[in-house]
């Protein structure tokens, strides 16, 4: 089967395999490094992680803001 793919921005898509399912997010254009993508803050400092955290430290996640 092949992979499924969905663009999801003029620079990244989404693909799925079809084996296991699971998805990541790919990058279409090469970025230079330290080239902003996206700015964002932090709406809650949270110490469990959950699917709408991001990890930033050995025992600290953020919820994203927006």
């Amino acid at each position: 089967m092949a992979e499924k793919t969905i663009k999801v921005a003029s620079w990244a898509e989404i693909r799925e395999c079809p084996t296991t399912g699971s998805k990541s997010l790919q990058a279409t254009v090469e970025f230079m490094p330290g080239q902003v993508l996206c700015k964002f803050g932090a709406k809650n400092i949270l110490y469990c992680p959950n699917y709408l955290t991001v990890k930033i430290g050995d025992r600290q996640h953020i919820m994203l803001d927006p």
